[in-house]
Parts: structure tokens; C-alpha cells; sequence
């Protein structure tokens, strides 16, 4: 157990290096830092210059120096806006599996009405419209609105086609698990379906909402840069515009870790409910 679980930080570790190096290199050889860096001849001098600058960087953020932004530590600004944004995403995930669930519910109990397979197909027009055009339509009649939060919520949860897939998905999956011959036997004896489904019916909630994740953090970009709202979507803009190197390497550091963590966390949460992953 010891083993595995140092070999999982081995690896979470070295996936957290390769993610910064990339992006590192990415920024720092880009031609919008061209007036930053000091001319070369040859591109292993280049390479020299890059791998001395990473190395520079990571060796200061091992010692929790990532560096300052206007006179204030870069930390300080990640740690305040990182609450905003996990709570966008978070909110996102919320509204996603109320109305997927919701969807599905309506398409099982009420297949047949043509009403409800018009809401269904109202929903995906909607949810299938890009997330920007959706800001550009709140933004639009924003004299209507006094507050954009429950709004950047819907949009995030429904717009670039998130809902529309949750609901796909899980329908799919119910059905698939429905289907299952101990289901059937279980109806044959009067037991609850429910109560038999629950377990594999909940595993698949899991994934689908561990899977939208990544998608919903680029979506953050959109929506906060769209509504003024200060997170790390905010802060990627604004680090890019005004090429500090250190923020964005902050807000990537930062990001990998979240996506990191998240992979993590659906692990464990699998493993919680079902156990059998563990012996496997």
C-alpha cells in the first residue's frame, strides 16, 4: 500500500513537471516575449536559455516564491481568486446533474409526450450553442438582470454542449444498467430496482461529472473575462495581455494541480463505492 501510494505521488509529481516545462517553453519562446529575452545565435544557446530559466522559476516555487504581479505576491492573488472559480465550476457540475437528471427523468416516465420530447430537443438546441454567444445574449438584455452569478451558472453548466451531453450520457448509462440481468431478477422478485441500481447508477454519475471538469475550466476563461469576474479564468487574460510569465505560470501550476487533484479524488471516490476496484 506504502508503494503504490509513493508511486502515485512519483507520478503525480512528474506529470505536474512535464505540464509546467511544456507551458513554460511555450511562453517563454513565444514571439509576443521576443522584447523580454536576450537575443541568440544558435537555438542550443536558446535551449540553454530555457532550461536556465525554468530552472530558476521551479527551484523559487519550490520555496513558495512564485514571483510578484503589480506589487502584490502572485500567490496571495491565486489563493484569493481560487475560491470563485472552484465555486463556478462547482455550481456548474450542480446545475448540469439537476437538469440532466431532471431530462431523464421526463424521457423514462414520459417517453411518449410530444411535449417533453420538445423540451428535450429545446434543451440541446440551447445547450448546443457556443458559451460566448450565450454571455453575448445575458449581456445583452443585462438590463433585465441585477445579479449575473446564477446566470454565469446556467450558461456554464449548459452552453458548448455540457448539458446536452450529461444527459446523453447518462441516459445511455441507465439504460445500460437497467438492462442488466440482475436487475431483471431482482423485478422478478419484487425487490426494489433502486436499491440494486443505486450503487452503479451513482459510479456513473461519478465519471460523467469527473469527465465535464477539464471542459468547465476553459470555460471559466470565457465566462469570467465575459462578466468582469475576478478568478483564474480573469487572471490567464490578464497575464497573457500584459506577458507576465510569472502569473501565468502561477495560474498553470495551479490548474494542473486542480486537474490533477480531481483525477485523484474520482479514484478514491470509485474506490468508495466499489470496493471491488481495490482487490482488483
Amino acid at each position: 500500500m506504502l508503494i503504490r501510494t509513493l508511486w502515485r505521488v512519483g507520478e503525480i509529481f512528474v506529470r505536474l513537471l512535464m505540464v509546467t516545462f511544456f507551458v513554460h517553453a511555450v511562453i517563454y519562446l513565444s514571439p509576443g516575449r521576443k522584447a523580454y529575452r536576450p537575443e541568440f545565435s544558435g537555438a542550443w544557446e536558446y535551449i540553454k536559455a530555457l532550461v536556465g530559466h525554468y530552472i530558476s522559476w521551479f527551484s523559487a516555487v519550490l520555496h513558495g516564491d512564485f514571483g510578484t504581479y503589480q506589487g502584490v505576491p502572485i500567490i496571495e492573488r491565486l489563493i484569493t481568486h481560487l475560491p470563485r472559480t472552484l465555486g463556478l465550476v462547482a455550481g456548474a457540475l450542480i446545475v448540469s446533474s439537476v437538469l440532466a437528471g431532471g431530462l431523464v427523468f421526463l424521457s423514462v416516465i414520459w417517453r411518449d409526450r410530444p411535449a417533453v420530447k420538445w423540451v428535450i430537443q429545446l434543451v440541446r438546441f440551447i445547450s448546443g450553442m457556443p458559451i460566448l454567444i450565450l454571455c453575448l445574449l445575458v449581456i445583452w438584455a443585462r438590463k433585465h438582470f441585477m445579479d449575473f452569478t446564477p446566470w454565469m451558472l446556467l450558461i456554464l453548466g449548459v452552453g458548448d454542449n455540457t448539458l446536452g451531453d450529461y444527459f446523453t450520457v447518462l441516459r445511455e448509462e441507465i439504460g445500460r444498467i437497467l438492462s442488466q440481468d440482475y436487475i431483471g431478477a431482482a423485478k422478478g422478485r419484487g425487490c426494489s430496482v433502486l436499491k440494486h441500481a443505486a450503487r452503479e447508477i451513482s459510479i456513473a454519475v461519478l465519471h460523467i461529472v469527473f469527465s465535464r471538469i477539464p471542459i468547465l475550466v476553459g470555460g471559466v476563461i470565457i465566462i469570467e473575462e465575459s462578466f468582469a469576474y475576478f478568478g483564474l479564468g480573469h487572471d490567464i487574460v490578464e497575464a497573457t495581455n500584459s506577458q507576465s510569465i510569472d502569473l501565468q505560470m502561477g495560474v498553470t501550476v495551479l490548474i494542473a494541480a486542480i486537474l490533477i487533484g480531481t483525477s485523484g479524488l474520482k479514484t478514491v471516490l470509485h474506490g468508495v463505492l466499489d470496493p471491488r476496484t481495490h482487490r482488483s
